[in-house]
């Protein structure tokens, strides 16, 4: 508790430094912190501003403030929230810095006042689960990115399937690596053609998985959400630590062969896709 208090006064006093201090929040004004999974796919989380007191406030921007994060522009915003009433405000998580805690973390809200725009400090919790959480999360996928680069290598189409394979390339460390799960997206089904989990021994520089990867959608909906349909999940672990899900995205070459097999499957269903 008081590390966290510590940690409060010194962001107060670095905004300060910057010539942007904020005021002190009116009373019964709080805020919690939390994540939708559409936001988590934008970089994004949600600060709920709960008003328990009894004047309506105007949120014009707010922004995380956080020692375990650094600074991103907030979000602008012209939402009323009521007394008895909560409404969040979806903002830019920022790039993570692993070399701190997300202890003394606060939302940095900028109410309207008549003419002029008033910044308060709203803490976040001591006991928030949400930004440690992310916190760790992030600074465990930058260990996996150090350690290690995943891609995902195709061959020309061949009987309505993309054959390809996922590498592991050592990039640093002799941690092992495990590949221990792969995903499909929307619209490609993605199967690995040999066994998993895919080790990377310590000492090695190289391993592959050999996948097959097919066309299995054509509906409207599947096709809006397309733009995310050429990256996979897939889930890796270092020296026996908790699999994580890691983003891995055909590009160039490969995504226009994966385009190949889907526009051969669409049009077996009477579904012209152009191009």
């Amino acid at each position: 508790m008081r590390r966290a208090a510590a940690s409060l006064a010194l962001l107060g006093a670095a905004l300060a430094a910057c010539g942007t201090a904020p005021a002190a929040a009116p009373e019964g004004l709080r805020v919690a912190v939390e994540q939708s999974r559409d936001n988590e796919n934008r970089g994004l989380l949600q600060l709920v501003v709960t008003n328990d007191g009894s004047t309506p406030v105007v949120v014009r921007r707010a922004a995380l403030r956080s020692p375990g994060y650094r600074a991103a522009p907030g979000g602008v915003f012209d939402d009323v929230v009521r007394p008895g009433g909560r409404t969040a405000f979806p903002v830019p998580l920022g790039e993570a810095d692993c070399r701190r805690t997300t202890s003394g973390s606060a939302a940095v809200v900028g109410l309207r006042e008549g003419g002029t725009v008033r910044e308060v400090l709203l803490p976040v919790p001591a006991d928030d689960p949400v930004l440690p959480r992310l916190h760790g999360r992030a600074c465990a996928l930058e260990e996996v990115a150090a350690a290690v680069d995943l891609a995902l290598t195709t061959s020309a189409p061949d009987g309505g399937a993309v054959r390809g394979e996922l590498v592991l390339r050592r990039r640093s460390g002799t941690a092992e690596v495990r590949l221990t799960d792969v995903q499909s997206s929307i619209l490609f089904l993605l199967q690995p053609a040999g066994g998993l989990p895919l080790v990377l021994a310590p000492g090695e520089r190289r391993a592959a998985l050999r996948v097959v990867l097919r066309a299995v959608r054509c509906d409207p909906h599947a096709l809006l959400e397309s733009k995310r349909s050429y990256t996979f999940p897939v889930f890796v672990a270092l020296d026996g630590g908790e699999p994580l899900q890691v983003p891995v995205t055909a590009d160039g070459a490969g995504r226009a062969r994966l385009d190949e097999v889907l526009r051969d499957r669409c049009a077996a269903e009477g579904v012209d896709l152009g191009g």
